[in-house]
């Protein structure tokens, strides 16, 4: 089960918080529905706020300049059956930005970025940049229908991943074994790692046997560390649920 909206306008905008009634227009929503959209007084648009919310919205007062929308009751979609997590060190630069869109266009449900013994980028939680992929998945769920936005956090050591509840717990490997994805539907929460351009140390390989992790093999070749997350990202949420 996907958590996509119903059918509804193809023009959608977060906003949060997200209640019934009249909702006066930021500087920034005005530009982005009068100036980007071209909506005009008594068009809808599809309004989300990132947690499952939706609901349909109407552009009043825009003849008195005094835009404003005029928000239906909200409804909540289903919740998905299955959740994908991604644990990945982070790339550097601009990598990571392309990172966080794709796997919200994908349908991951969270992002934790790893700190690992060969990590290379170590964000600040709270920083500018935590900030910009905010902005990057709430675009990218707009973009791509979701009504909820991937969670973002981190950075997490291997250990404490490891007292996170999951039910899958996988490690991309560029070494082809077996045992690696779950026979059936998949339920519940999955997580997969993804290591840094320098790979694992053997300490760290031990330390996720020891988790629990199972291999998950990807590709015959070595991909970079954001090529490898959304390879995973495609291949677990294609899995049958």
């Amino acid at each position: 089960m996907t958590e996509n909206s119903p059918e509804h306008p193809k023009r959608r905008m977060p906003l949060n918080p997200l209640q019934a009634g009249p909702h006066r227009l930021t500087k920034d929503e005005r530009r982005y529905l009068l100036k980007a959209l071209r909506l005009r007084e008594g068009e809808k648009i599809e309004v989300f706020n990132g947690h499952g919310l939706f609901a349909l919205a109407t552009l009043r007062g825009t003849e008195e300049e005094k835009p404003y929308l005029e928000v239906q009751e909200p409804q909540e979609a289903p919740k998905p059956d299955h959740e994908l997590f991604l644990a990945v060190a982070t790339p550097k630069g601009d990598r990571a930005d392309w990172l966080v869109e794709k796997i919200t266009e994908i349908g991951a449900s969270g992002l934790i970025w790893l700190q690992t013994e060969r990590s290379v980028v170590t964000p600040k939680p709270g920083s500018k940049k935590f900030e910009r992929w905010a902005r990057l998945t709430d675009s990218a769920a707009r973009q791509s229908r979701r009504v909820r936005v991937p969670s973002i956090r981190g950075p997490m050591t291997l250990q404490e991943l490891s007292q996170e509840d999951f039910t899958h717990r996988l490690v991309a490997s560029p070494v082809k074994t077996s045992g690696g994805l779950p026979q059936g539907p998949l339920k519940g929460r999955t997580v997969v790692v993804i290591g840094p351009e320098g790979g694992f140390t053997d300490h760290e390989l031990e330390q996720l046997k020891n988790s629990g992790y199972n291999s998950l093999w990807l590709s015959p070749h070595i991909l970079r560390t954001e090529t490898a997350a959304i390879a995973a990202a495609a291949v677990l949420i294609a899995h049958p649920s």
